[in-house]
């Protein structure tokens, strides 16, 4: 087994007989004190630098010229994660070393080391040894503290985010419950004092309306007594959405009531056709239906009073494509304001202004109010909202407003946990867009969308933190204008993060 090689191994001292370390001053273990080469390792998984990972160093104690004694490598990993639980970091540090020059890839001697040069401030040669720790694991328990050690070295030198991918790790090969609970706790202390913060979305979904297309064959024009046939692609085309997006964001500064923070938002989603959708349409392709979303901005969150009221400024700047080509910029500045009522309820607006300009996008000044209330009960989580919008623009398309009233409901079911490990989520939602003008009726254009969802979310499926995430989702919309009816059901997969 690696790391417990006989004494006589031993490359310093007589052939046959344990090394002589000569120590400064008496330490004695405590009475009947046995420590596997498991718990060893243990111990040089300490906290996260926080408040409760300070540690008292008492001065050593006087030399004691004559004092040597005898110690075998057990012995030796005994008395460094002593000295190490002790806050001696340079005993540690020599102890490990020596333990090294004996075994190259003894575990706990290199996770020791990492440990005490850590605590020392030289974090190169402690992220160094934990990565050789990394290295030399074997077990799922060696595994698990090589990626706390290595995350916490690279944590105090200020690399969090590569300190959050390897609490991920370990979160991965944590033997138990709380021990990865604990890794799970640090990852949320780091990511509380990372300026840097990115989410990404992965989706796949199938889906029966890929280019927003009419469920009709047919339309008419107001006045004129015939129909007209629409184009194989301006109707509904069946195929599978592929999108990803991130959202960066770097903390510029920060006190206990402000923050402010640069932003960075990028989107993008493509489809591939069904054999189905190729046969009606064999000139369209799915990227002739691509999106594409780049956008950077500036956010200011201020709190206020007890901390029962936040206010949220924005302000954005992007470019949009559609399949593949430049679309359209635009400029958005928002504001959104939450107080918290009690612990279980919350109500937050919202005002958005955007102005929308481009060759090919029609030019529109968008005003959006939102409310929305939110409130958790033993039961689950239930959150109502309306979102208002006004678009003004010489274009008959994007001159109109547009009213959404929707609910969302969380509930706690027990029996879907214990079956599938599942958290389930149902949406409904009911939308309303009034056209002034429309180049098909002498009356304007309406229409009415009812949407309704479920995201169900795999909590004991887990992958480096992350779950799978279902979702179902369905709208029919309904117009005086035929061209613009359509229905549309996807069924996607996706991922989130589970903390």
């Amino acid at each position: 087994m690696r790391g417990n090689r006989s004494v006589g191994d031993m490359p310093r001292g007589r052939p046959g007989s344990p090394p002589r370390l000569r120590r400064r001053g008496p330490c004695r273990s405590p009475s009947g004190l046995r420590l596997s080469l498991g718990l060893i390792a243990a111990l040089a998984v300490t906290a996260l630098p926080g408040p409760s990972a300070v540690a008292q160093v008492s001065p050593p104690a006087e030399t004691a010229p004559d004092s040597t004694h005898r110690l075998t490598p057990e012995q030796m990993r005994r008395l460094a994660a002593l000295r190490m639980a002790r806050g001696d970091a340079p005993m540690t540090v020599s102890l490990a070393l020596a333990l090294l020059n004996r075994d190259p890839e003894d575990l706990s001697a290199l996770l020791l080391l990492a440990q005490a040069e850590r605590a020392l401030g030289r974090y190169d040669t402690a992220i160094d040894a934990a990565a050789r720790a990394w290295d030399v694991a074997a077990t799922p328990e060696e595994r698990y503290a090589a990626a706390m050690v290595r995350a916490q070295a690279l944590s105090s030198a200020g690399h969090r985010t590569r300190a959050q991918l390897w609490l991920r790790r370990a979160t991965e090969e944590a033997p138990d419950a709380r021990t990865r609970a604990r890794a799970i706790r640090d990852f949320k202390y780091v990511r509380l004092r990372n300026p840097w913060s990115t989410q990404l979305r992965f989706a796949v979904t199938p889906t029966d309306n890929v280019n927003n297309g009419s469920a009709e064959d047919t339309f008419t024009i107001d006045g004129l007594p015939f129909e007209f046939i629409l184009s194989d692609s301006a109707k509904a085309l069946s195929g599978v959405e592929l999108s990803f997006g991130a959202d960066t964001r770097y903390r510029l500064a920060e006190t206990p009531r402000r923050a402010t923070d640069l932003l960075l938002r990028v989107s993008h989603s493509t489809y591939v056709l069904s054999n189905e959708a190729k046969d009606a349409a064999p000139e369209a392709e799915g990227r002739d239906f691509a999106t594409s979303s780049l956008s950077a901005g500036l956010s200011r969150r201020i709190m206020f009073g007890d901390k029962k009221n936040e206010l949220v400024l924005t302000g954005w700047a992007g470019q949009n494509w559609y399949g593949g080509d430049p679309y359209g910029h635009f400029l958005r500045a928002g504001a959104r304001f939450s107080h918290n009522l009690d612990p279980r309820n919350r109500l937050t607006t919202g005002l958005t202004l955007e102005a929308r300009r481009g060759d090919d996008a029609p030019e529109a000044d968008v005003g959006l109010l939102s409310l929305s209330w939110d409130h958790a009960w033993t039961g689950g989580q239930l959150s109502v909202y309306g979102v208002a919008t006004r678009s003004v623009s010489d274009s008959v398309t994007a001159d109109y407003r547009d009213l959404r009233l929707g609910a969302r409901v969380a509930p706690d079911m027990d029996w879907l946990k214990a079956a599938l490990g599942a958290d389930p989520a149902f949406t409904l939602e009911a939308r309303a867009r009034d056209f002034d003008a429309s180049p098909y009726t002498f009356d304007g254009r309406r229409d009415e969308e009812l949407m309704a969802g479920v995201e169900v979310v795999f909590r004991d499926v887990d992958y480096y933190g992350f779950n799978p995430v279902m979702t179902l989702e369905s709208s029919v919309t309904s117009s005086n204008v035929s061209l613009n009816e359509s229905d549309r059901t996807g069924l996607g997969l996706s991922i989130r993060s589970a903390f």
